[in-house]
């Protein structure tokens, strides 16, 4: 249930992020900042994903671990 929470919350937080940055895009005229509004949301989304990669490679690499010893320990 606290996996959920954090999850439903992160989940949450990047609506709220991207509603505010889609009503910002439209509230601006500049065209070259809306380019780069929209890369940057881009980005920092891709930056996102891939610490969430790395987070699940590290469990699945822990995990290995952690069971291979057990296999060896019986």
């Amino acid at each position: 249930s606290v996996v959920n929470f954090i999850l439903k919350l992160k989940i949450e937080i990047d609506s709220s992020f991207w509603w505010n940055i889609h009503r910002l895009s439209n509230s601006l005229e500049n065209k070259s900042l809306k380019t780069i509004l929209w890369l940057a949301f881009i980005f920092m989304n891709g930056l996102g994903i891939l610490g969430v990669n790395r987070f699940i490679a590290q469990v699945i690499y822990l995990l290995d671990k952690l069971f291979k010893n057990q296999e060896g320990n019986t």
